[in-house]
């Protein structure tokens, strides 16, 4: 699966998978990495698709 990132200098939650282990990143500098609505839909996503994983 691919990054879940917004374009630019706007919120971004995005996944990387190696080996094995899944590392979630979360991006919004400018508010001190708050959570907005779409971060926590990205989140959910990753989470839901990680779930049915079997390789991480």
């Amino acid at each position: 699966m691919g990054d879940h990132a917004k374009v630019g200098n706007v919120a971004q939650v995005s996944l990387e998978k190696l080996e094995g282990v899944a590392h979630i990143t979360f991006d919004h500098v400018v508010a001190r990495n708050a959570m907005t609505v779409d971060m926590h839909q990205s989140l959910k996503s990753i989470c839901e698709d990680l779930a049915t994983n079997p390789t991480v």
